[in-house]
């Protein structure tokens, strides 16, 4: 008895292929889109707020592999500088299909002023391709 469970078992694994889901990852902002909302100080710390949005009905964003922000500060006068720079700390994002993400990013100690911004990101995501939802 136990030896035709087995058999049947055995048959069954290889009649019905397996299904898994092996993560990917990827820069693509034609899949994962990032806007910026907000860049200011907090204390010592800049800081900058934004939505992450999966512009994919068939992928899950998994993970937010890395982030750098490349923001362009101006001034009154007409000066401008750049920071580059990565979050502290790297949120979870976990994104569903055709959703959205409010995130907000703590890049560390900064002593600059501005009067106003302009953020460009570079960022790395991975994802799970094939999910119905």
């Amino acid at each position: 008895m136990k030896r035709q469970v087995c058999i049947i078992f055995l048959l069954l694994i290889m009649i019905f292929p397996t299904v898994s889901f092996a993560a990917e990852t990827s820069s693509d902002t034609m899949i994962l889109e990032w806007k910026t909302y907000k860049v200011w100080k907090d204390g010592e710390n800049l800081c900058m707020s934004g939505e992450f949005e999966n512009l994919r009905n068939d992928l899950k964003i998994t993970r937010l592999n890395n982030f750098t922000a490349i923001i362009t500060f101006m001034n009154n006068d007409g000066t401008s500088y750049q920071y580059i720079g990565q979050p502290e700390k790297m949120p979870m994002c976990k994104i569903a299909p055709n959703s959205k993400k409010r995130i907000t990013f703590n890049l560390g100690k900064f002593d600059g002023n501005w009067t106003d911004w302009n953020v460009d990101a570079i960022y790395n995501f991975s994802y799970i391709n094939g999910v119905n939802f």
